[in-house]
């Protein structure tokens, strides 16, 4: 459970600061993609470790939890989220965090 908040933290720490460079600076982060990239943060801490009809069971259950339009939950998106937990992972292997 903590490495899936300090993941969805730095995710969404990571949008505002792309949001603080663009002119939406005013607005934050939404609550839509705040839940989007918590949603991700659980999915790619835990979907690795399940079986393939876990991850189905798994799937239906987060969605049935996080009502959201995940379908706008693209392959940008993901791929965010793969290079910010890199930088994470590096951080943490130099002794940064």
């Amino acid at each position: 459970m903590k490495t899936v908040l300090q993941h969805a933290g730095q995710l969404i720490h990571s949008e505002k600061k792309r949001l603080s460079s663009s002119s939406a600076a005013a607005a934050g982060v939404d609550y839509d993609t705040e839940v989007q990239l918590l949603v991700g943060a659980l999915r790619v801490n835990t979907l690795s470790k399940l079986t393939y009809a876990d991850s189905i069971r798994f799937n239906a259950l987060i969605n049935d939890v996080f009502p959201v339009r995940l379908e706008s939950y693209s392959k940008t998106c993901i791929t965010r989220e793969i290079i910010a937990c890199v930088r994470l992972c590096q951080g943490f292997a130099s002794g940064a965090n």
